[in-house]
């Protein structure tokens, strides 16, 4: 299992390091290529591996507060458990959404890609669950449609080409809107610096 994480983090990371080349419409330089493929590497597995630690850690306490509430609520507690776990996972999500954007497309560290991330997810408040929502329909609904094409040998392959291109053009959406976010939010910036 760790060793498929690791090979996933890899093939993860070079494909993440070409779409931020792709997005910033750079010049294609193979040693700044590898440098960014080598950085954005480290990165991931470290946040990865934060990732494991803390749903590790996490999932102690949540056991217990959920065990509590189902024993003295019944199914009324458990549903306030599951929902309160879902409440709290949306706003985490929403916070770590431009985190792998920071990372790659900005070439940062962990404490500033997440200290951004929020930040910015915070300042776009209202845009960046539409983009959420509107990537979680997406992704579900166009799962639905692989599962149907997948009947057949031609429609399994319509379906892993068909998602492929899907969750590239959706992941280059999201690189889009980070940056076009953090120009404006520069640019606001600079204007109080200047005023």
């Amino acid at each position: 299992m760790v060793g498929l994480l690791i090979l996933s983090v890899i093939i993860g990371a070079l494909y993440l390091v070409l779409i931020a080349q792709h997005v910033r419409a750079a010049p294609l330089s193979l040693p700044a290529l590898a440098r960014s493929f080598v950085r954005t590497l480290g990165r991931l597995l470290i946040f990865t591996l934060l990732i494991g630690l803390l749903l590790a850690l996490a999932s102690i306490p949540l056991a217990l507060f959920a065990g509590v509430l189902t024993l003295v609520g019944g199914a009324a507690g458990t549903l306030f458990a599951v929902s309160l776990v879902v409440f709290v996972g949306w706003w985490v999500r929403l916070g770590f959404t431009f985190m792998v954007p920071a990372l790659v497309l900005d070439e940062i560290g962990l404490r500033q890609g997440i200290w951004r991330s929020i930040n910015l997810a915070a300042r776009n408040l209202l845009s960046t669950m539409g983009l959420v929502i509107v990537l979680n329909l997406i992704g579900t609904g166009f799962s639905l449609v692989w599962q149907r094409l997948a009947s057949g040998p031609l429609g399994m392959a319509i379906g892993i080409l068909g998602n492929a291109a899907l969750g590239t053009g959706l992941l280059i959406g999201v690189f889009i809107f980070y940056r076009d976010r953090m120009q404006r939010w520069q640019a606001d910036i600079t204007n109080l610096a200047t005023a």
